[in-house]
């Protein structure tokens, strides 16, 4: 896999420092997860896709 970039780090960190700030409802860390795991998701496949990396077929 290749190393994450310095955005992505900065990303996790921001996402890191929210979520100690929150209040640790059941609701809002299931919320927190989620939304995480969308975003991450979701810059992955933007990063793939701008190296031309998205066709695995």
């Amino acid at each position: 896999m290749p190393k994450p970039s310095r955005r992505v780090l900065g990303l996790f960190s921001v996402i890191a420092a929210f979520s100690v700030l929150l209040r640790f409802d059941a609701g809002e860390v299931v919320q927190g997860v989620v939304l995480t795991g969308v975003y991450t998701l979701l810059l992955w496949g933007m990063w793939k896709h701008k190296n031309g990396e998205l066709s695995e077929n």
